[in-house]
């Protein structure tokens, strides 16, 4: 039945909504990076393994092949979560997740002047209101623009990182299980983070219970809740009407952001925010083949 797909999508939206606001709420508790990064990918990698393991989605013989490009897959992937959660660290929650969704555009750009993909009206209009959104969000049109380079570098690396994984990740995701390849990039990840991230802080120092909290939201509600409701919408939308439906996603961040984070947005801002949104949605609704890139990925 499509309502329920429907309902699947917006719940995945939602979910994913709360991830740069658990991200805000941790720094205010004092939580250090490499154990907000532990957590979420500690668990979430254990949850998606065993359950991967258990509905026998995992084919160790067609993925043993894939394993070098999973594993280049996770380097990326890492880094777009890195850079996204410093994002979160030096601006606003919306503010960062505004820009990150410029991925898409970026995603454009490449395939534009390095694959020489044609550019047609309807990209080119999306690209500019993309641009023009993320101009937007950061104020740069205010009499009070401040220039946060930290979190603005950190925002927009964050979103070609996460652009050059949808790139990279076209072919993958057509030969193996979305599932098998959302468990092995978190369990990836989860090895990086020990190894790059050592989180010492949470075995030296006792997380309290919100704080474990915190982390416990961004494993289970942004990324297995997420990422299991995303693939059932997907199974009864199809792909198109699917990644439509999950833009509301970043309405949901400033929403969540605003009520719980006590974050107010200007109205250019929320313009912006509006202007990005539109720039996503049409870039979806090309009457030609939907680009592979503007889909929701698998992670």
């Amino acid at each position: 039945m499509p309502l329920k797909g429907y309902l699947y999508v917006i719940l995945s939206a939602i979910a994913s909504a709360l991830l740069p606001v658990f991200y805000k709420l941790g720094y205010h508790m004092q939580v250090t990076t490499d154990t907000l990064l532990a957590m979420r990918f500690f668990i979430s990698a254990a949850i998606l393994m065993t359950l991967a393991v258990a509905t026998k989605k995992i084919q160790w013989a067609s993925l043993k092949p894939c394993l070098g490009t999973l594993a280049v897959q996770a380097v990326i992937y890492f880094a777009s979560a890195v850079f996204y959660i410093l994002a979160t660290k030096y601006m606003l929650a919306a503010v960062a997740s505004m820009l990150f969704y410029a991925y898409p555009a970026i995603v454009l750009l490449i395939m534009t002047l390095y694959y020489h993909e044609k550019l047609s009206v309807k990209r080119l209009i999306s690209l500019g209101l993309v641009i023009l959104g993320c101009l937007m969000v950061i104020n740069l049109f205010s009499q009070d623009f401040d220039l946060n380079w930290q979190g603005i570098a950190c925002g927009l690396m964050g979103a070609l990182m996460f652009a050059i994984y949808i790139i990279r990740g076209q072919k993958i995701s057509r030969e193996i299980d979305p599932v098998t390849v959302i468990a092995c990039i978190t369990t990836i990840c989860s090895l990086f983070v020990v190894l790059i991230f050592p989180p010492v802080t949470m075995f030296t120092s006792p997380l309290t219970l919100p704080q474990f909290l915190v982390g416990l939201g961004s494993a289970v509600f942004c990324t297995v809740l997420a990422l299991t409701l995303y693939l059932m919408g997907l199974a009864k939308l199809g792909a198109s009407r699917t990644s439509i439906i999950s833009t509301i996603e970043l309405a949901f961040t400033i929403g969540f952001a605003w009520l719980i984070l006590s974050e107010k947005l200007s109205a250019v801002q929320l313009l912006g925010s509006a202007s990005i949104i539109a720039g996503i949605i049409i870039l979806q609704t090309e009457t030609e083949e939907v680009p592979e890139y503007s889909k929701k990925p698998s992670i």
